[in-house]
């Protein structure tokens, strides 16, 4: 029997700056895409923050984490950063954790941050070549 997380998903609409986040726990479903270069990052991706810590390693089936980025700042890469940390604790305490991280084919700049990436942590990548 599935046990339900008990709190809400979170739906954020993309705006000019910053991307559309989608994270659902009863549904798996694990999704942040578009441009990300916001004033400041930490506002953006702080909700993303405390539902990873909310779920605890509390993942009883395969959370697939789409990553799908037009453009990344800086600031927004170190909030990755931490984000792909905190996914790669939650994969270590439950081993149902995989980054799909997609990037335009043109976009050497993006993929070799998803490469980087996968090589400071143990969580699974899979890199999605997008051509646009």
């Amino acid at each position: 029997m599935e046990t339900t997380i008990n709190y809400k998903p979170v739906h954020i609409e993309m705006t000019d700056d910053s991307p559309q986040i989608t994270l659902d726990a009863d549904k798996f479903v694990f999704k942040i895409e578009g441009a990300s270069y916001p004033e400041n990052s930490y506002d953006v991706y702080n909700v993303v923050i405390d539902w990873i810590r909310k779920l605890d390693g509390d993942v009883k089936s395969k959370l697939n984490c789409d990553f799908n980025f037009s453009v990344l700042s800086s600031a927004s890469h170190k909030m990755i950063y931490e984000i792909i940390t905190l996914l790669d604790g939650l994969h270590k305490k439950s081993n149902n954790v995989t980054v799909n991280w997609h990037y335009q084919t043109s976009d050497e700049d993006l993929f070799e941050i998803g490469e980087d990436f996968s090589d400071i942590v143990d969580v699974p990548f899979k890199f999605y070549s997008l051509e646009g």
